[in-house]
């Protein structure tokens, strides 16, 4: 049902309510038909209607002085209209002019709240993880080594050699103090080899040269992941998602292709994980692992405006048994 006087697209023209005067063909200029006091009729140019972030319409009467006052005493700020097609509508302002002859002007200006939200909103910003150097490329393989020959061959023995590696870098230096060679010797058969970026280096010299790095300090390495935040609006209030698993906002999260895609599809390639893949390959060349943080929301006036993040980092950065997959927590032996 209509509201009352007309609002948004309808015009007080006699078709709503059997209020106005209907514009009889090819007239330029129509005046009131009543032949009593009542006088309610919708100027020429009304309504006027604005689209933008949020659409504007305006609609101008001119009215019988107490009709006039019987609306602006009636209708202000907030109040709902419904016009013939749906569209509803809050009012801003309801403005009364008072005009000679017994009569007045209301122009009532509202605001649409059931179409035209503002556009999405998208950020990605730089995020430092800085890992340990243990984890770098170059060393990580000491997290679980595993001795190939003698008495220990086949058993890992990464926590160990973690914990020599450390007494090493902790212990005063003296001229008998054993080296680190000497105290992680006790963990690395002389002869094993790594490979790192295609390379074959002798595990002992790695050993000792990430105990010197540690020793001048150097005991994290820079590693960068973004943050990806997408906002939306809605004129109702939306479900929030507490976040705390992984999730990638391109596959699984619902992210608009024309955020990420460099063409603007879902065929398009990936600008979040393209380029740094052939930039830094010893750390994005298996992509990227992305953690749902939990959405906010917040009430603006009119809108409800839900913002989604999730924070991406080298694949496999995000322990997957503690942030499933599925968004399911992980099952807890009892």
């Amino acid at each position: 049902m209509p509201s009352y006087p007309p609002s948004c697209f309808d015009v007080a023209d006699g078709t709503i309510f059997g209020i106005g005067t209907p514009t009889p063909p090819g007239a330029i200029i129509t005046q009131n038909a009543f032949g009593n006091d009542f006088i309610f009729e919708e100027d020429p140019n009304s309504p006027e209607i604005e689209r933008g972030e949020q659409a504007t319409i305006v609609h101008k009467f001119n009215c019988d002085k107490q009709t006039a006052l019987n609306i602006v005493a009636t209708i202000g700020r907030g109040a709902i209209f419904v016009d013939s097609f749906g569209n509803v509508t809050r009012c801003l302002t309801c403005r009364y002019r008072d005009n000679k002859g017994n009569t007045a002007s209301i122009e009532i200006t509202a605001e649409a709240i059931s179409f035209d939200v503002p556009p999405d909103e998208y950020s990605v910003e730089t995020i430092e993880l800085n890992p340990s150097l243990f984890r770098h490329p170059r060393y990580n393989w000491i997290l679980n080594y595993t001795p190939s020959t003698g008495a220990l061959g086949g058993q890992n023995l990464g926590p160990q050699l973690i914990a020599a590696i450390n007494s090493s870098v902790d212990a005063v230096v003296s001229a008998t103090q054993q080296d680190g060679i000497g105290l992680v010797s006790n963990y690395i058969v002389s002869g094993d080899t790594v490979i790192v970026g295609g390379v074959v280096f002798n595990c002992l010299q790695l050993a000792n040269e990430l105990i010197g790095k540690l020793r001048q300090g150097n005991d994290v390495f820079y590693l960068a992941g973004y943050k990806v935040t997408w906002s939306y609006y809605s004129f109702l209030p939306i479900g929030m998602n507490p976040g705390g698993y992984i999730n990638d906002p391109v596959t699984q999260g619902g992210l608009p292709s024309y955020f990420w895609s460099d063409d603007g599809t879902s065929s398009g390639n990936n600008t979040l994980i393209d380029v740094a893949m052939l930039a830094a390959p010893q750390y994005y060349s298996n992509g990227l692992s992305w953690l749902r943080q939990a959405d906010t929301q917040l009430f603006q006036r009119t809108w409800f405006k839900l913002t989604s993040s999730w924070l991406g980092a080298p694949f496999g950065h995000w322990d997957a048994q503690i942030y499933n997959g599925n968004g399911v927590p992980p099952v807890v032996a009892t």
